[in-house]
């Protein structure tokens, strides 16, 4: 007789293929914009801007998600795959013990601070979650006009049309600086460096207009040039100067700047704001277009820490736009950069650029979808694990930079500037989200910045509030890492750090069981004696009723046996266990 499980399974399976049936038989793709032809009569906006009074929409727009089910489907295999994992599961869950080993002899580095970073937020949203790390970027920050305030154009992804956002003041650049600041916030800002601005905020002024509609121009591209622009229309051209205008303008309204983004994901201008950026970005305008404003930066203020090139993904860490027309394209972009920037920085006899920042965006549709999405943290780390869409090989994606770092430019930190894996409105997504802030800390980043900052009392929200506040008054993760491992770190998965503070002990420990059943592991301790009353921080979803009711507080006097102790967790849970030595017996 088929569990629950199998049968929740099988309804997903037969939902997906009735979906498939439909898209397939029904015509849901818009037919290409025709070819614009002159004079355009006053277009209408086709998009609905977000009105607020935040910048939530100055965050940036998703990018095209790597779809991870591109493989034929075959219903039978997979009904046949479902039941026998359902029953290897069935066996595992019961008879599997899962150990989590924590070594305190072993302090292995300082945990920065800075990997717990959103963008966009608020100053409350900051105050309330305790983010350390806000950053200005997007999209739309490409081609903010920092001069008028509240203008912004987001390109393709908003089909080319100026706005103010629905923002109501006078400068929202200072204003975003002022909260971050009074939160206590340290400050990412990403400079417009593409050359051209937005000339006024009319949400009724765009590149591509027909029949008085604002058009994506036929999704026209570098590489398929079908129409073409006017930049004027929408934008005015700026320059290096501009740029540096800018930086000290933010620090005469508001001080200082802790790391600027000197562009975002250059090598999609020709994609994303093709309407101004026509050719394919090649690497030498990446890297001319970064040394140029980091020189004038430097010289400015040689405190702030420069971070680039923000690449946008995987393909472009080795290639760029130009494809096989960039002259530099039998060489890796990546590598490249950090070997041109070495030489630069050398003859200068200085350095220009202090981190290394790419952005990553992993997500996962289809059948499965959850199982995978949480497995997909493992490209953050992991040489065994294969990526499941189209990249199909191996990632280890922060050993990999770290790597490529020694080899080609030493001493150059690394940073994940944009990062999502995806439905972070569910718990499965915060599931991931905690692994992925877990794994940052692990694998010594020096910080990350999630794509956008998910909003207050969702399970994203809950996900980072677990290590920077879970008990509301500032409680937070250790600074200290320590080597943990899981024998099953793909079911339940546990992360480490002293706070070199009080001395305590913090323990992320994630299941990713989501049977309904609980399951006990056991967590072995070396070189630490705790107090065998532990507090437990726990977030596990919602209630059955739907009711997000945050972060559990208890505490839970287990059985030491030589300082290891047994321990039952929740389906589907994020546990924050908080150990305090038996000499100093205070949080």
């Amino acid at each position: 007789m088929p569990t629950s499980t199998s049968i929740k399974r099988i309804c997903l399976l037969t939902s997906f293929i009735l979906t498939t049936l439909f898209l397939t038989n029904c015509s849901l793709v818009s037919p290409a914009d025709p070819t614009p032809t002159g004079p355009f009569p006053t277009p209408t906006p086709i998009i609905s801007l977000t009105q607020t009074s935040e910048l939530d929409s100055i965050l940036p727009a998703y990018k095209p998600i790597i779809q991870q089910t591109a493989v034929p489907f075959d219903l039978d295999a997979a009904l046949a795959a479902e039941r026998d994992a359902e029953i290897d599961f069935d066996e595992f869950i019961q008879g599997t013990t899962i150990i989590i080993n924590i070594d305190a002899n072993a302090t292995s580095h300082e945990i920065s601070p800075l990997i717990y970073g959103v963008a966009g937020a608020s100053e409350s949203y900051l105050r309330n979650a305790r983010i350390p790390l806000n950053k200005w970027g997007g999209d739309l920050t490409a081609r903010y006009n920092w001069r008028l305030g509240n203008a912004w154009n987001g390109g393709f992804r908003s089909n080319y049309t100026n706005t103010n956002l629905g923002y109501v003041g006078n400068d929202a650049a200072v204003d975003f600086m002022n909260d971050s600041q009074a939160a206590e916030s340290a400050v990412q800002v990403t400079l417009p460096t593409i050359g051209w601005a937005a000339k006024d905020n009319n949400i009724f002024n765009c590149s591509f207009a027909l029949n008085g509609v604002c058009t994506s121009g036929q999704s026209a591209s570098c590489q398929s040039p079908l129409v073409t622009a006017d930049p004027t229309i929408t934008s005015i051209p700026t320059d290096v100067a501009n740029s540096i205008e800018f930086v000290r303008h933010l620090q005469q309204e508001v001080g200082d700047i802790d790391i600027i983004s000197v562009a975002h994901e250059p090598e999609l201008w020709g994609t994303v704001h093709y309407d101004v950026h026509p050719e394919c970005t090649t690497y030498d305008e990446v890297l001319s277009n970064f040394i140029d404003h980091a020189v004038q930066i430097k010289a400015l203020d040689d405190n702030i820490e420069l971070a680039g090139p923000s690449t946008s993904g995987w393909e472009f860490y080795w290639t760029s736009a130009a494809g096989q027309d960039d002259p530099n394209s039998a060489e890796e972009f990546l590598p490249w950069f950090l070997e041109e920037m070495q030489e630069h920085d050398e003859a200068a006899g200085q350095r220009h650029l202090d981190i290394l920042d790419i952005h990553y965006t992993r997500d996962v549709t289809g059948i499965g979808e959850a199982d995978a999405r949480l497995r997909s943290t493992n490209s953050l780390w992991s040489r065994a694990y294969k990526d499941e869409g189209e990249i199909r090989e191996a990632i280890y994606l922060i050993p990999r930079m770290q790597e490529l770092i020694a080899e080609h430019y030493p001493d150059t930190k690394l940073g994940i500037g944009e990062w999502t894996f995806g439905n972070e409105w569910d718990v499965n997504g915060a599931l991931a989200m905690a692994d992925a802030i877990g794994i940052f800390g692990r694998e010594n980043l020096y910080y990350a910045t999630h794509a956008y900052h998910p909003a207050e009392n969702t399970p994203g929200y809950y996900a980072f509030k677990i290590f920077t506040n879970y008990n509301n008054v500032g409680g937070k993760f250790g600074d200290q890492s320590i080597p943990t491992s899981s024998t099953h770190p793909d079911y339940v998965s546990a992360y480490s750090a002293i706070d070199s503070t009080s001395g305590n002990l913090h323990v992320i420990i994630i299941n990713k069981l989501s049977i309904f059943s609980f399951k006990e592991i056991s967590v072995n301790v070396r070189g630490f004696t705790p107090d065998n009353t532990i507090r437990q921080y726990v977030y596990d979803g919602p209630t059955f009723q739907g009711v997000e009711d945050g972060i559990a507080f208890d505490t839970v006097e287990v059985e030491l046996r030589n300082n290891g102790f047994s321990y039952t967790l929740t389906p589907y849970s994020i546990y924050h266990l908080v150990l305090r030595p038996v000499d100093l017996l205070e949080e």
